[in-house]
């Protein structure tokens, strides 16, 4: 993957129901492309990339959105202004 095409974490983490939700991202000013949203455990040992993964999602875009809860549900946006909602 090229380095311009990585993304990383800007957001705020935020934690529901005993998970940790974040989003992955660029800076603004690379603009949109692939990103991704992830809930993690983080009672769980060792690599918490993978022991701790509770869900992936790469069907959204490049994110430095902090996600909004309420209701049991996790609301995050992307740059091009989609908003996706998890439970």
């Amino acid at each position: 993957m090229l380095p311009e095409a990585r993304n990383y974490g800007i957001a705020t983490p935020v934690f529901l129901e005993g998970r940790v939700l974040m989003s992955a991202g660029q800076d603004p000013d690379s603009g949109s492309g692939r990103g991704a949203a992830f809930s993690i455990d983080p009672g769980k040992r060792g690599d918490i990339t993978e022991a701790g993964r509770v869900w992936q999602y790469e069907k959204i875009n490049r994110s430095i959105s902090t996600a909004a809860v309420g209701g049991g549900l996790a609301f995050l946006s992307d740059f091009d202004g989609i908003c996706t909602a998890w439970t």
